[in-house]
């Protein structure tokens, strides 16, 4: 067996799930959320496309409270109305026979003003971020 063989084995994790293989697609900003936030036809198609390889797919990073939004075009996983669209993206990257991970995200003092509710950012401290001092 040579070094690369293993990326291509079924693993189980302790939890007990199971993946085809070891390959991981890492997380890409695909700023593909529809206007509301939520998970687009655009979206489950770039992952409908990618899901027959890897083994695990790690999606683009979701925002997990309306005052961490990064971006726009970015998907919010911050109350119950995501789940229909979360459910569709799972579904489309279990039929290629991949397993899915949400990325969470919160944008702290690198979150957009404008995207935020009353422009207002949180962070742990509040040194400005480098190299940006219109914050």
């Amino acid at each position: 067996m040579n070094n690369h063989q293993a990326l291509f084995e079924a693993f189980t994790f302790k939890s007990g799930v199971h993946v085809r293989n070891r390959i991981m697609m890492a997380p890409m900003t695909t700023f593909s959320a529809d206007k509301q936030d939520l998970v687009s036809q655009e979206e489950l198609d770039y992952y409908r496309e990618r899901s027959n390889g890897a083994g695990t797919i790690i999606t683009a990073c979701a925002y997990v409270s309306k005052n961490g939004k990064g971006f726009e075009g970015q998907m919010g996983i911050d109350h119950d109305g995501t789940i229909a669209g979360l459910s569709k993206l799972a579904g489309v990257i279990h039929e290629g026979g991949a397993k899915g991970v949400v990325q969470l995200y919160h944008g702290g003092r690198l979150a957009v003003p404008k995207l935020v509710p009353g422009g207002e950012t949180v962070s742990a401290s509040a040194v400005t971020p480098l190299g940006d001092a219109t914050r």
